[in-house]
């Protein structure tokens, strides 16, 4: 990646990956990367971001439809946490090629507006609403302060 904000990104994210997820995450990235420059798959993308008007939720989106896209492949067994750690980075290689190709300028608040859009488009399709985000948020804040509930709080996100 040329741009150092993504690059940089990418290094952390790629960083932050449990070793238990690893390979999981690798085989997700490497999947999605296949789905995104499969000729056929690659002039439809390409097409629906030449046409869109507002490029960086559209690139979230389809980084989305090729998760779900893995994921109903996978008959629904591919790992959630890898999975949303992939699709991150594969957020950020899509990024890096449009900016490359210049169809827009990747800065910070670019980034910022793709990650919470893809955020905001995937965690519905995990069937994670925002009211459940704010109790598992609240949930955590409570673990914070009381080791019992800490250790529920642990077992709830799966760890």
């Amino acid at each position: 990646m040329k741009n150092t904000l993504l690059a940089q990104t990418d290094a952390a994210i790629t960083k932050s990956v449990k070793p238990a997820d690893r390979n999981a995450f690798e085989r997700i990235s490497l999947a999605g990367m296949k789905v995104m420059f499969d000729k056929k798959m690659h002039q439809t993308l390409m097409q629906g971001l030449t046409e869109s008007p507002d490029k960086i939720n559209t690139v979230a989106e389809g980084i989305v439809g090729i998760l779900s896209l893995l994921y109903k492949e996978s008959r629904n067994t591919m790992p959630v946490t890898p999975m949303i750690t992939a699709g991150m980075a594969l957020l950020l290689q899509a990024l890096a090629f449009m900016e490359d190709a210049g169809m827009l300028k990747v800065d910070a608040a670019a980034l910022e507006k793709a990650t919470q859009h893809y955020v905001e488009t995937l965690l519905p399709k995990l069937g994670i609403t925002p009211e459940k985000m704010a109790a598992i948020m609240a949930k955590g804040q409570e673990a914070t302060n009381d080791p019992q509930a800490m250790a529920k709080f642990k077992q709830l996100l799966g760890g």
